[in-house]
Parts: structure tokens; sequence; C-alpha cells
């Protein structure tokens, strides 16, 4: 899973082991992608505004890409069905 701000800045859960994409190509992107594997719920602080959410969970399922607006102060929910034992992740407003 990879979220990203309209500015491109990548957020996670404070806990999550981030990982990146080595091999990219700079005319598709300027920096290379950051992801976290998410396991059940996930709490993940972002700025108010778009957030951009890309979800890839192996090569059985389609590539899917989202956007949540989040509000000052409020809680955004975002409920992906990746597979059996996975739940929703929640996005906060940080700041």
């Amino acid at each position: 899973m990879s979220i990203t701000d309209a500015a491109g800045r990548f957020y996670a859960p404070a806990e999550a082991w981030i990982s990146a994409d080595d091999s990219f190509d700079r005319r598709e992107r300027r920096a290379e992608a950051h992801y976290f594997h998410a396991y059940g719920e996930e709490w993940i602080d972002v700025p108010a505004g778009v957030v951009n959410v890309d979800i890839l969970h192996g090569f059985e399922r389609r590539f899917e890409q989202r956007q949540v607006t989040t509000a000052a102060g409020q809680t955004a929910n975002l409920a992906v069905n990746l597979d059996e034992g996975h739940g929703p992740f929640r996005m906060r407003r940080i700041g």
C-alpha cells in the first residue's frame, strides 16, 4: 500500500516497515515509490486535503488507486477488503 498527498509526500503507519522501489523511471515519477504492508486495521496520520492511496495485494488482484479527501481534525475511513483477516484502515489529519 502506498499513500501520498497532493505534493507527492509519502505517509505510513508509525510502526510500519517502509519499502521502496529501487528501480524507477524518472520520466514517470520524481522519486521512487514507497510502500508498506497493511495488516488489519491501520491508523495513518495525513495532512488535510486529497490523499492518493495505491493498493496492490499480489498479482492475483487488480491494482487499485483511490483518492480520499481528509478534513482537519476528522477521521476518514477507507475500507479495503484484500482477503480474510485484513480490515479497514483509517486516516486522520496531523498537526
